[in-house]
């Protein structure tokens, strides 16, 4: 799906309904530094979801569903400055 993007740096999926983020979503996205991926519907970072990713500077993961991180999952970002977590809260009536 991406390939030919090598030299790509940045990319907004929000709002997609991306559920699941799997090694092979950031195979060809080498030099992505900006990666935007509010809300969608991911529920689980896997410790390999971003392993070819250690050129990411911003990590936008604000308003998913995330319930489990696992361990050393952001190990590679040695260049990660900002990344967002933010959860929008549901007001009940």
């Amino acid at each position: 799906m991406f390939e030919g993007l090598r030299k790509l740096k940045f990319l907004d999926l929000s709002r997609n309904q991306i559920e699941d983020i799997g090694a092979y979503f950031m195979e060809y996205l080498l030099n992505v530094e900006i990666l935007k991926l509010p809300f969608n519907k991911i529920v689980k970072i896997d410790t390999g979801m971003l392993t070819t990713s250690s050129n990411l500077k911003i990590l936008n993961l604000s308003n998913n569903q995330i319930r489990e991180i696992e361990p050393n999952s952001f190990k590679v970002l040695i260049f990660l400055k900002q990344y967002l977590f933010k959860q929008e809260r549901k007001i009940k009536d």
